[in-house]
C-alpha cells in the first residue's frame, strides 16, 4: 500500500507548489521489454547509452545562428543489435537582461543529471511527485554532492543547468523511424 504525503515548496521561478509525494514499494520503472521480445532489459542501460550530451561548448557557441539560436541536433547511435535515431531540440533560455539564448545539454548538465541519481540512490531520495518518478533534493544539497565530485558550480550556473534539463526535448526513434521515447530529460522540476 502507497502512503500519500503533501508537500510545499516553491519552484525555480518562486511560485509555491503544493506535490503529492508517495513512496510505492516497488518503482517498476527499470524494466521494460525490449522490441524483439526475447529479453529484458533494464532501460537505465539504454538511457545511459542515448548520447544526449554535447561535448563543447564552444562549438555549440560557433553553431548559434545568430548568437542566439540552435538547429534541432540529429544522432545516431548503437544500442545492443539495433540502429537508433536520436533528436535533441536545445532548451531556450531568456537571459537576464531578456535576451534568448538556446542550449543543447552539455557535460555541466550531465555532472547534474548524475549528481541527481547519486542523492535519489545513496539517500533514497527517489519518489513520486504527482505520479512522476522524482528525485526530492535542494539545490543547496545538490550543489554540495557537485563540489564532492569536483564539480563545484554557482547556484545560477545550477539553475540554468536544471532548466535546460528541463527544457530541451529528446526524440529517441527506432530503425524504421517509430519514436519510442519522447520527453525532456527532466519532464518536470
Amino acid at each position: 500500500m502507497n502512503t500519500a504525503v503533501y508537500i510545499k515548496g516553491r519552484d525555480l521561478e518562486g511560485n509555491e507548489r503544493t506535490l503529492e509525494k508517495t513512496h510505492p514499494y516497488q518503482l517498476e520503472l527499470f524494466q521494460y521489454l525490449l522490441p524483439d521480445e526475447e529479453r529484458y532489459s533494464n532501460t537505465v542501460e539504454l538511457y545511459d547509452a542515448i548520447p544526449r550530451f554535447f561535448a563543447s561548448t564552444k562549438q555549440m557557441a560557433q553553431m548559434r545562428e545568430g548568437g542566439k539560436f540552435l538547429e534541432t541536433l540529429r544522432r545516431e547511435f548503437r544500442f545492443r543489435d539495433a540502429i537508433y535515431q536520436l533528436e535533441i531540440r536545445p532548451a531556450r533560455i531568456t537571459r537576464k537582461n531578456g535576451e534568448d539564448i538556446e542550449y543543447y545539454p552539455s557535460e555541466r548538465e550531465q555532472f547534474v543529471e548524475e549528481a541527481l541519481w547519486k542523492i535519489a540512490h545513496d539517500k533514497m531520495r527517489g519518489c513520486y511527485l504527482n505520479k512522476l518518478v522524482s528525485v526530492e533534493f535542494t539545490l543547496y544539497e545538490l550543489r554540495q554532492e557537485l563540489a564532492k565530485r569536483g564539480h563545484g558550480i554557482h547556484l545560477n550556473a545550477l539553475i540554468d543547468a536544471l532548466s535546460i534539463l528541463n527544457s530541451c526535448g529528446i526524440t529517441l526513434s527506432n530503425q524504421s523511424g517509430k519514436a519510442v521515447f519522447k520527453s525532456s530529460i527532466f519532464p518536470s522540476y
